[in-house]
């Protein structure tokens, strides 16, 4: 059975379902991020989830207009 929540709610909802193998998330690389990005969240990813397999690689991309004057990320942050 496949239960199509959005964003926030399907994690909340797994992390809370009971750890029988049952419920399986497939979410994006944004999920480990939210914690961080969020003022309050009820999961804690390394704590409430476990990976079980990769099932594609997205790429991460840094970009910034050529006049700002940072040559590196170490320059803009």
């Amino acid at each position: 059975m496949v239960d199509n929540r959005a964003g926030s709610i399907s994690i909340e909802a797994v992390a809370k379902a009971p750890p029988d193998g049952y419920s399986l998330l497939l979410f994006s690389n944004g999920m480990w991020l939210q914690q961080y990005m969020r003022d309050s969240v009820s999961w804690d990813t390394m704590r409430d989830f476990a990976p079980v397999s990769l099932v594609t690689v997205s790429p991460n991309i840094l970009a910034a207009p050529p006049s700002l004057p940072a040559k590196s990320v170490n320059d803009l942050i």
